[in-house]
């Protein structure tokens, strides 16, 4: 199989600073965008590629969702989502729906962009606890190599407002002298680079980066 990426959750921060950056450097012979609707600032990129798919039939889409390596970067809040069983649908049954049909089509690697504190048991957020519920069911696909990384704020420009966030970024910036390593905003282009980073590695088996491990030095 070729050097190709498979990008899941391609126009959110995080998914866009990956093509950005894998379409920046010789990483990927192919980059592959898996998205509800077409991606404008890519267009004319010869190795390029975007599949409009309908992730509620994703068996229709089987033959395009192919790559050597998978990047989860798919993610929302619950206000957005609107309940806990569609936030449940976008962050774990989707991204797990790809990975499973990606890897059934021969993917050797899933690079799945977590969540700092994801926990399958956790009791206090329904957040953390999808997170982990996620990284758990991927580890049992058994791709050769499966890199979890765990990031804390997310610290970028999105297309989309949220509150919590942005005041979670100027709270970052004036008390980032005493948060704990771990626990700072990490930029998505940080994760960006740890991702195109992964892909140039022979790295089999699993490893999990925590945040403050994901900025390649």
């Amino acid at each position: 199989m070729d050097a190709s990426l498979l990008v899941v959750g391609a126009t959110g921060l995080v998914g866009k600073a990956v093509l950005r950056k894998a379409l920046a450097t010789q990483v990927y012979e192919r980059v592959i965008a898996l998205t509800r609707r077409p991606i404008e600032e890519f267009e004319g990129e010869n190795r390029f590629v975007q599949h409009i798919v309908d992730f509620d039939n994703l068996e229709a889409s089987r033959d395009v969702i192919q790559a050597r390596d998978v990047v989860n970067t798919m993610g929302t809040t619950h206000k957005k989502a609107g309940s806990k069983q569609r936030f449940y649908q976008i962050d774990h049954d989707y991204p797990l729906q790809v990975a499973t049909i990606a890897r059934e089509n021969g993917a050797q690697r899933c690079i799945n962009v977590s969540s700092v504190g994801a926990k399958a048991s956790s009791l206090t957020s329904n957040y953390l606890r999808v997170k982990g519920k996620l990284e758990n069911d991927l580890r049992e696909l058994g791709f050769p190599s499966y890199v979890i990384l765990r990031p804390s704020l997310l610290l970028g420009d999105r297309d989309e407002h949220r509150a919590g966030e942005n005041l979670g970024k100027v709270l970052d910036r004036v008390l980032k002298p005493i948060i704990p390593p771990r626990y700072r905003g990490i930029h998505a282009d940080q994760i960006a680079e740890r991702v195109l980073y992964i892909g140039e590695s022979n790295q089999a088996g699993e490893v999990i980066l925590e945040s403050e491990h994901i900025p390649v030095a």
